[in-house]
């Protein structure tokens, strides 16, 4: 269903995997995920069965531990963040059950490198609840998980409440994370972002939904939003503010998009822009279009596969529209947003490249179901006991 970003079941020394629990071998033949190397696993499967994860034992140089230990295990109550399971190769996993009923399991298994296992400024969240992810720490990576198919759109969350100062910096990714630096522009969303000859940052960020599995930010400096494991239609609203920015992702399941947003139009000068990236067919497109203050359309059709965002920008106006034809069956991201109109000299910003740990930042989570603040220093201490088991 998510294929072009599920990696499928393969034996990898030392490098990161996201593998589908329904591809693991059946009937107590071994699957082994970790040939050599270390690494930490993570388990999101909230919408299995507990009589099938049961028997799904994990084992590593000596201990086990259950399918079903690794998805209750979370670092602190009433949090998502998990609490990683820190491995060494060989790694193996084995099930009692049959065929049939690993074909019905839809959780996966996130494997980090050895790199990210000792990264401390490296959090991973199985989404379950609402909650608030907070953090100031000089750089980190939020990994977010989501294994929800009990609702439609499947595994999709709404991130609102954005909250970012001028000197942070966040960029976020579909799919699984590396040791790598991402390619350049190949942010989904981005704060700061690129227009054509601008880097933009905006204080701004409106309420915004997606239905991916397996997701990531980038951090420089830190940022504050909430998040909730659920859909939010967007279609029909209305910006916060001026000057904004926002995100709209049409997902492989959902149909061909008609979607209609009101910008705030007090001041003409300003410019309504897009960046977009997506796997739309050539036979298919996606249009974007704004009415003027003196009643023209104007709009922009983006036709072919986009890795990198593509840009289009011009003057403010209400309705600004999203559609597609033909796209049935592919996946496509565009963040849009308001920026004023007044000139600058300041040149386009690329992707940040992920630079490794920083000491002692503090990370703060608070939940629906009560506050709960943490140092991350409090954090590193208990990861360091952790690789002495």
């Amino acid at each position: 269903m998510f294929s072009i970003f599920l990696l499928g079941f393969c034996v990898v020394a030392n490098a990161q995997q996201y593998i589908d629990l329904k591809s693991l071998k059946a009937s107590n033949q071994p699957n082994t995920i970790l040939a050599t190397g270390n690494g930490s696993i993570y388990l999101s499967a909230t919408s299995d069965l507990t009589t099938i994860l049961d028997t799904i034992i994990f084992t590593s140089n000596g201990m086990t531990k259950s399918a079903t230990d690794l998805l209750n295990t979370r670092l602190f109550q009433n949090s998502d963040l998990i609490q990683p399971w820190i491995v060494q190769g060989p790694v193996t996993v084995s099930t009692s059950a049959s065929a049939d009923q690993i074909s019905s399991l839809t959780g996966s298994i996130f494997l980090t490198t050895a790199k990210q296992a000792t990264d401390t400024n490296f959090l991973v969240y199985d989404l379950k609840t609402e909650q608030t992810i907070s953090t100031n720490a000089p750089q980190s990576t939020i990994v977010i998980l989501n294994s929800q198919y009990a609702a439609v759109p499947y595994v999709s969350s709404t991130i609102s409440e954005w909250k970012q100062s001028m000197n942070q910096q966040v960029f976020l990714y579909r799919g699984v994370p590396d040791d790598n630096a991402e390619v350049a522009n190949s942010a989904i969303f981005a704060n700061p972002f690129n227009t054509s000859d601008l880097s933009v940052q905006m204080t701004s960020v409106e309420t915004f939904s997606l239905s991916l599995p397996i997701y990531y930010m980038r951090i420089y400096g830190g940022v504050s939003f909430k998040i909730s494991r659920k859909y939010t239609n967007i279609g029909g609203n209305q910006f916060s503010n001026s000057l904004t920015t926002g995100f709209y992702m049409k997902s492989q399941t959902a149909g061909n998009v008609d979607l209609s947003l009101r910008p705030l139009t007090a001041q003409t000068s300003n410019m309504l822009g897009v960046n977009y990236i997506g796997n739309v067919p050539a036979s298919g497109s996606v249009t974007v279009g704004v009415t003027l203050a003196n009643g023209v359309s104007v709009q922009n059709q983006f036709s072919t596969a986009a890795t990198q965002s593509m840009g289009w920008e011009t003057n403010v106006g209400s309705p600004f529209t999203i559609k597609s034809t033909g796209a049935v069956g592919s996946e496509f991201y565009i963040q849009y947003y308001v920026r004023s109109g007044q000139s600058t000299t300041q040149s386009p910003a690329t992707d940040s490249p992920y630079k490794g740990t920083t000491p002692r930042p503090v990370v703060t989570t608070t939940s629906s179901a009560g506050a709960l603040q943490v140092t991350l220093s409090m954090i590193c201490s208990y990861f360091g006991y952790r690789l002495m088991q």
